[in-house]
């Protein structure tokens, strides 16, 4: 440990914010010079006589480990710099200081700093960020700003107050920031008092350490308080809220708030901290929004991809109208053979089109003027409830108010099926059409689409869905039923024969080419080779499942299948016509490019009349 001396003869002018600063520096509670003043009364009969005072300072700098060879001055005129004229000395390989000085102030008033050279951080920027919430106070002085201890170039400082007892780190150094940032807003005195107070009982509370000054551990129990984890959580929460104005401490109480399932995520991703927060992790972001949002500190979300209210709004009457169904909706579906396109809008109008060797061909279909819309003629349905085991009416039963409430998790929105026992989550993704990944989506199209033509919306919309149950449907009391052979008491005597003999009693056999051993008929009026499968449906029913064996390459998830359920426990046995929806539709048929978008200015309108251009 290296001492130096030094002769300060002179007391350096303070700033008008180093002499408040000197208020706080002795003690937490606002400490004092303790210089004797002589008698003015007295007047002395020779010249006076300089009286000067021996001063030492000792401690530790402590960063990540003990930092050997660090600079460390006592900065009398509190400008958060080393001056030539100010003691200092040089850390040794202990990160141990101490500095001996003499002036003519009895208890001068100072701070400490300490200086060194390493190696520049891993960033923790976010690599992409976009801010859009507008600040809760008017103010922007009253926001924090990112410093990093370590900037890019590997210049390091951190720095002390007198009263932490020659202390320098990371919690010191974030006191005297926040001190000095109290000062710059002119809080009284007192305020400020408090807030030291409370930003020592946060830290306490991020450390687990309920009684022990954070400020004055130990080496050994601060290299041991992994406090890299808080200097990195609060950098990252500086940057991306840097656009939200704050009273003072809320990041560090925002930090407190989820500290634990911060950790637990870092955790989860297996990266270091620096790596995970310039991933820029969107589950990161749901955390501090929510809990941004809890606490009354925003309304809007502060990150472009977490879904607004408005962002909701367009979902919500694109995809669950219950009066248009799926609505200003653009999917693709890209197959090795040939491209499916298909566009709907707002008025129950949809365009579906194919892109192949031939060309691109189109039609519009006109649903709303197709025959049998008009109110009151659609079939009432029902659905199989496996919490009630019964059949339960969907259709007409409440046709103002929907089925079950939605329940909003972040990006996601999860609503009842119908009125199953089965649910149904929606995962929105935001997309920014001026976006470099947006562009690499359209480069990755068909040409002769031109969707690089196309004038897209500022913010696109597509989604992943899971649905937890299979869910079977029927129209009530008028579904569809087919008569099996009296023959059949076991679900193992069904055969391709008796499926297609009930299915299709008036066609001869010998047109239907029934082919036991694959399962197979051809259909002549369709015109394609069908095969039927045996599945376990919802309410444990055998299920007949019958589905396009001919289709083309690449088309197997999206070929329409029939489904029928087979009840042998009646007279007349027979097959009954069902709808099936299972869990596995949506991850397997769901079209690879799938895009939502507000349809305010008439954009989808203009889809149409691109692809009939083409």
């Amino acid at each position: 440990m290296q001492s130096h001396h030094f002769i300060s003869n002179k007391l350096p002018k303070k700033t008008v914010v180093a002499s408040l600063l000197s208020i706080y520096l002795l003690s937490g509670c606002g400490g004092s010079s303790n210089t004797d003043k002589p008698d003015e009364d007295t007047q002395p009969d020779n010249p006076p006589v300089t009286t000067t005072y021996d001063h030492q300072v000792s401690g530790v700098v402590a960063y990540h480990q003990l930092v050997s060879g660090a600079d460390v001055c006592v900065d009398l005129n509190q400008n958060q710099l080393c001056d030539t004229y100010e003691p200092t000395s040089v850390t040794d390989v202990e990160g141990k200081y101490q500095i001996d000085w003499t002036s003519e102030v009895e208890a001068p008033e100072y701070m400490l700093v300490a200086s060194w050279n390493q190696a520049a951080p891993a960033s923790i920027s976010p690599t992409k960020l976009e801010i859009n919430a507008a600040p809760t106070k008017p103010n922007a002085a009253n926001k924090p700003t990112y410093e990093a201890v370590v900037n890019n170039d590997g210049q390091a400082k951190l720095m002390a107050r007198q009263a932490h007892q020659g202390k320098i780190n990371y919690l010191t150094h974030l006191e005297v920031r926040r001190l000095l940032e109290m000062i710059a807003q002119d809080l009284p005195e007192a305020e400020v008092e408090l807030l030291l107070s409370k930003l020592e009982t946060i830290l306490k509370g991020l450390l687990e350490e309920a009684e022990a000054n954070p400020y004055l551990f130990t080496n050994e129990e601060y290299l041991q308080k992994k406090i890299v984890i808080i200097e990195r959580l609060l950098g990252y929460l500086e940057l991306v809220l840097a656009d939200i104005a704050f009273e003072a401490l809320k990041l560090e109480e925002l930090l407190l708030h989820i500290h634990q399932q911060a950790k637990t995520l870092i955790e989860g991703s297996s990266l270091s901290i620096e790596d995970y927060l310039a991933s820029d992790p969107l589950e990161f972001s749901f955390l501090i929004n929510n809990s941004l949002t809890m606490l009354g500190h925003i309304e809007n979300p502060f990150d472009d991809r977490i879904m607004s209210a408005n962002d909701w709004q367009i979902v919500e009457a694109n995809f669950f109208s219950e009066d248009e169904g799926l609505s200003n909706l653009i999917t693709l579906n890209l197959t090795p053979s040939v491209v499916f396109v298909g566009v709907s809008d707002d008025t129950n109008k949809q365009l579906l089109g194919t892109l192949s060797t031939d060309g691109f061909n189109h039609h519009i279909f006109d649903y709303a003027q197709e025959p049998g819309s008009e109110v009151g003629e659609e079939q009432i349905r029902e659905c199989w409830n496996h919490t009630e085991l019964s059949w339960e009416q969907i259709d007409g039963i409440t046709p103002t108010e929907p089925i079950a409430p939605y329940i909003y998790v972040d990006n996601s929105l999860t609503t009842q099926f119908m009125v199953s026992d089965a649910h149904m989550t929606f995962t929105f993704t935001k997309v920014d059409t001026q976006s470099d990944f947006w562009e690499s989506i359209i480069a990755a199209t068909p040409a002769p689409l031109a969707l690089a033509d196309i004038s897209w919306p500022g913010v696109m919309y597509t989604f992943d869905a899971v649905q937890d149950k299979d869910v079977m449907c029927r129209i009530k009391d008028d579904y569809e039923t087919y008569e099996l052979s009296s023959a059949i008491d076991e679900i193992e005597q069904l055969s391709t024969s008796i499926v297609v003999r009930s299915l299709f009693p008036n066609e001869d056999p010998l047109d239907l080419q029934i082919n036991e051993a694959e399962k197979t008929f051809y259909h002549p009026l369709e015109g394609q080779t069908n095969r039927w499968t045996l599945l376990q449906g919802p309410n444990g029913t055998d299920i007949i499942e019958i589905d396009d064996a001919s289709h083309l390459p690449g088309l197997e998830p999206y070929s329409l299948k029939e489904y029928y359920t087979v009840r042998l426990d009646g007279v007349p046995r027979q097959l009954e016509h069902i709808e099936l929806h299972t869990t596995d539709f949506w991850a397997n048929a769901y079209p690879q490019f799938v895009y939502t978008y507000d349809n305010s200015e008439g954009f989808s309108q203009a889809l149409f009349e691109h692809f009939k251009n083409l």
